[in-house]
């Protein structure tokens, strides 16, 4: 298997294959992402490793780097489990990103090109079909995209660092609480944002951004029923 590197959660395929752990970790987060593990879940060392086909070294290992990006809380002599942050994280992490992202937006708007609005655009129809076909993770990759693109020309990398971090972050917060309905308005937001661009209206820009992340965030279901009886080995293929 070949390594699918996220970039702002985009999947992109190298040259060299994921060592064994990558590839442990891929898994597990992707499972994560598209809502197969929830949140308070407990994520087994002994199942997972005999779900992957390994043993528990790389799991212990994958899981540790899993808590320092705060997808895992490991709790001592108890075992590792989905993080559940609180309300108040999420409302800061959201708040903190739209700051970077309405910031980023406006040095960005100025060279953004037609094309790159049109390519833009496209993205967004993507997204769509995604949601119709009930692909949730996909989705969630070409909004990221979506997102990422936009913020990548304002040509500050270390803002872009920043804002990469914090997506993690929210991809995490959206896959155990987003509460998607049939016909999700997230990409119509992203072509109101594409037009305000286009317009070159700061206001405008600023305005379908804040819009746009407020909804995101409020639709996101706290008290959600939490399934705790899911089988890691049903998940799971083995590596080996």
């Amino acid at each position: 298997m070949y390594p699918l590197i996220g970039y702002n959660g985009v999947l992109l395929v190298e040259n060299k294959p994921l060592t064994l752990e990558e590839e442990i970790y891929e898994n597990i987060k992707h499972a994560i992402f598209s809502k197969k593990i929830g949140p308070k879940m407990m994520l087994s060392e002994e199942q997972l490793a005999e779900a992957f086909n390994v043993s528990r070294t790389p799991i212990r290992h994958v899981l540790k780097r899993m808590q320092y990006e705060k997808i895992v809380e490991i709790k001592p002599k108890k075992g590792a489990f989905i993080h559940e942050p609180s309300k108040k994280e999420i409302e800061e992490v959201f708040h903190v990103k739209l700051i970077l992202e309405k910031e980023a937006t406006k040095m960005a708007y100025q060279n953004i090109s037609e094309q790159q609005l049109d390519e833009l655009e496209a993205l967004t129809y993507k997204e769509e079909e995604y949601f119709q076909r009930g692909e949730y993770y996909q989705a969630l990759l070409t909004a990221n995209k979506f997102h990422a693109d936009i913020i990548q020309a304002c040509g500050n990398n270390l803002l872009i660092q920043y804002y990469n971090d914090l997506t993690d972050l929210t991809n995490l917060y959206l896959a155990l609480y987003d509460n998607v309905p049939e016909n999700p308005p997230g990409p119509s937001e992203h072509r109101r944002i594409i037009n305000a661009l286009r317009s070159k209206n700061e206001e405008e820009i600023d305005r379908e951004l804040v819009s746009h992340w407020i909804r995101v965030k409020d639709y996101m279901v706290y008290n959600k029923e939490k399934d705790l009886s899911v089988d890691l080995k049903t998940i799971f293929n083995p590596l080996k």
